[in-house]
C-alpha cells in the first residue's frame, strides 16, 4: 500500500512539474497611439497614452488582459463639436487552441470616456479567433478577427455587424523571456440611431514584454 502511495505521489509531482514547465506568465508595457472617428469629419481625434498587459498560457489554453489610458484631442481645432477627452480601454480574452496555431477566442472589450459624453462609450463581447505564424526563432506574427456581439453605446443606438481586426508581432529571445512587441487594432462599428452614426477606432501599441 505504501509503495502505491509513493508511486502516486511521484506521478503527481511529475505531472505538476510538467504543467509548471509548460505554463507561462507574460507582463508587458506599451506606448499607445490612437485614431478615433465618429459620424462626421469634424469628429476626428488623435492622441497617445500608455498601456499595460498581462497574459497566461498553459497547454492549449491562453488568456490575456490589457488596459490603456489615452488622451485624445480634435484634429480640427476650430471644430465646435469636439473637445479633449481621455479614453480608458479595457480588453480581456480567453482562448483554446483548436488546430495547429489557430485558436478560438471569446472575450470582452470596453471603452469609457472622461468626460463621459465627449465621445461614444462602448462595450461588447468578442467572438472570433486568432492565428500565430512563427517567422523564425524568437519572431512571431499574430492575426486576429472578432465579431463584437451585443454592442452597447453610452449615447444609445445599435450596430448590426461591428468587427475588430488585429495584427501583432513579437520579436526577441526564443524562450520568450524578453521581447519587443507591437500591435495594431482596428474597430469598425456601423452604429445606427435614427440615422447612420458609424464609429471607428485604431490603436497602435509598441512596447516590451517579460515572460516567466
Amino acid at each position: 500500500m505504501s509503495r502505491l502511495v509513493r508511486s502516486a505521489a511521484i506521478l503527481l509531482v511529475a505531472l505538476a512539474g510538467s504543467a509548471a514547465a509548460q505554463q507561462r506568465f507574460t507582463v508587458g508595457v506599451q506606448g499607445v497611439y490612437a485614431d478615433y472617428r465618429e459620424t462626421s469629419a469634424s469628429l476626428k481625434f488623435t492622441g497617445g497614452g500608455v498601456g499595460a498587459s498581462f497574459g497566461f498560457a498553459l497547454h492549449k489554453f491562453g488568456a490575456d488582459v490589457s488596459f490603456a489610458s489615452i488622451k485624445l484631442t480634435p484634429v480640427d481645432s476650430t471644430a465646435t463639436s469636439g473637445q479633449d477627452f481621455t479614453a480608458k480601454v479595457f480588453d480581456a480574452n480567453v482562448r483554446w487552441r483548436v488546430l495547429g496555431q489557430v485558436s478560438g477566442e471569446i472575450g470582452v472589450t470596453s471603452r469609457k470616456m472622461d468626460p463621459e459624453f465627449a465621445a461614444q462609450g462602448f462595450g461588447a463581447v468578442r467572438i472570433g479567433g486568432r492565428g500565430v505564424v512563427n517567422l523564425g526563432p524568437g519572431a512571431d506574427l499574430t492575426v486576429r478577427a472578432h465579431y463584437l456581439a451585443g454592442a452597447k453605446f453610452s449615447g444609445g443606438g445599435t450596430a448590426s455587424f461591428p468587427i475588430d481586426l488585429g495584427l501583432a508581432f513579437s520579436l526577441g529571445r526564443a524562450d520568450g523571456r524578453l521581447r519587443v512587441t507591437g500591435d495594431y487594432e482596428f474597430q469598425s462599428i456601423n452604429r445606427k440611431t435614427s440615422v447612420k452614426a458609424p464609429v471607428q477606432q485604431a490603436l497602435m501599441r509598441v512596447g516590451a514584454s517579460l515572460g516567466f
